[in-house]
């Protein structure tokens, strides 16, 4: 099994989720309008309301603000590919890159675990693993 590890800017995340807070209490009262908008005109639209806030919410949480993403690595089976990028081109590098930068970016895997550096590294590291470098996007 593969997975992903990321850094993903602090201060970001929580606009983000500030942001994800206000869509749902706004489409909520959004829907509950609707809703009684259909039954004072028995218009039997529900379905059609439901599929319509949905797309609103997903077009809303694609569209507007997405927090920064920084790829850090990928464990494949038994190989472990470091992303070389515009702020880390090793192990070495990020380690560096994180220390001075670790009051702004958390360490998060693909599953949304937040993990420190030695949880990443407990994670990542196991005895006769190959290790890459790839400089193009992978996920």
């Amino acid at each position: 099994m593969s997975t992903n590890y990321y850094l993903i800017n602090k201060r970001e995340r929580n606009i983000k989720k500030e942001l994800d807070k206000l869509f749902t209490t706004e489409l909520g009262t959004l829907k509950n309008r609707l809703y009684g908008f259909n039954s004072k005109y028995d218009l039997d639209r529900e379905e059609e309301i439901e599929e319509k806030i949905r797309n609103v919410e997903n077009d809303l949480d694609w569209g507007i603000f997405e927090p920064e993403v920084i790829h850090i690595c990928k464990t494949n089976h038994d190989t472990l590919t470091w992303q070389i990028n515009e702020y880390f081109s090793n192990e070495e590098g990020f380690i560096d890159f994180y220390y001075k930068n670790k009051d702004k970016y958390y360490i998060e895997d693909e599953c949304k675990e937040v993990l420190t550096l030695e949880e990443l590294s407990d994670k990542i590291y196991w005895d006769g693993q190959k290790v890459k470098y790839l400089n193009c996007d992978f996920m």
